[in-house]
């Protein structure tokens, strides 16, 4: 069975956690484990802020559930913006992580940039989502008496 909810919004900063609470509340109705929750949110708040900073005046997430993955697909289209203008000041350590946590959290990320904007989908395994893995708990061996 394969569920799936969309959302359009303005591309604000303003919007981004609108966008992350909506899709948490779709999560929850889907019964999706909290440890893929907490990787997907991030997930969507990442890419949703790099289309609110580079991308055009909308903003879309389309989320597909199906037994196995859960899909996660953000977009930017509708008119251009004027470019962003570069921060004098970036420090390295606080700027341009969001894609590197992306690829960390997914299985799969796609790009594509195409006459409308930019598209994204990051596909997250519901059973080996690789920031829900926690290491198994040491169990010392038995000694034998």
């Amino acid at each position: 069975m394969t569920s799936s909810a969309a959302l359009a919004v303005p591309a604000e900063a303003c919007r981004v956690a609108s966008v992350r609470t909506w899709a948490s509340t779709r999560m929850v109705t889907w019964g999706i484990a909290v440890d893929v929750q907490n990787a997907a949110l991030l997930v969507i708040g990442e890419l949703a802020a790099n289309a609110v900073r580079h991308g055009r005046s909308e903003l879309s997430v389309l989320l597909s559930l199906d037994t196995t993955v859960l899909q996660i697909e953000v977009a930017d289209s509708g008119a251009p913006r004027s470019p962003v203008v570069p921060r004098l000041e970036l420090d390295e350590d606080e700027h341009g992580w969001g894609l590197g946590i992306v690829e960390t959290l997914s299985d799969d990320v796609t790009t594509t940039r195409g006459e409308a904007g930019w598209r994204t989908w990051a596909r997250l395994r519901l059973d080996e989502c690789p920031a829900c893995l926690r290491p198994r708990p040491h169990v010392p061996a038995q000694r034998r008496r």
